[in-house]
């Protein structure tokens, strides 16, 4: 799919620009599609500063839309630091966990989820996982969804 995309932003240019931000209201660019990302980790070839670029790209490309405020701040870096040491201190390991991210959602198919709550089921899901990284202790932040549906057929 990126290389069609490509192909028609080659032949049609900025007005297929502006055609998809007609659309949907913001427009974003082949190198910086979550697609490019995972051919990029395939190909050995990921830097975590081109997630930056990407998100920073997609912010502006809603910016000039003045009217669609809904993703203004979204990725900003008080929101989203990717340089943040809590993902390892050293740039070649927070590579590495940022991929492995990346990688969690890359067998999903985005289409057939549009239907659904997305950002609520990821995070369900990396929440789900942080509390069996940890066991017990992480127990009192999380209730898996089949015990509170127990609990909720019980009251």
């Amino acid at each position: 799919m990126v290389e069609e995309y490509k192909k028609a932003r080659e032949k049609y240019g900025e007005l297929l620009d502006t055609t998809i931000q007609s659309v949907l209201g913001y427009y974003v660019l082949p190198e910086y599609l979550y697609q490019t990302w995972i051919m990029n980790i395939d190909k050995d070839d990921f830097e975590v500063q081109k997630v930056t670029d990407s998100l920073h790209n997609f912010e502006r490309s809603v910016a000039i839309e003045s009217s669609n405020a809904d993703f203004k701040g979204l990725f900003s870096s008080s929101t989203i630091d990717l340089t943040d040491t809590s993902l390892r201190s050293n740039l070649n390991e927070r590579s590495k966990n940022i991929q492995a991210l990346i990688m969690l959602f890359a067998d999903l198919n985005m289409v057939d989820l549009q239907e659904g709550d997305i950002l609520g089921d990821a995070y369900k899901y990396l929440i789900g996982q942080f509390a069996m990284e940890f066991g017990k202790k992480a127990g009192e932040f999380y209730t898996p969804h089949q015990v509170s549906e127990v609990k909720n057929w019980a009251s």
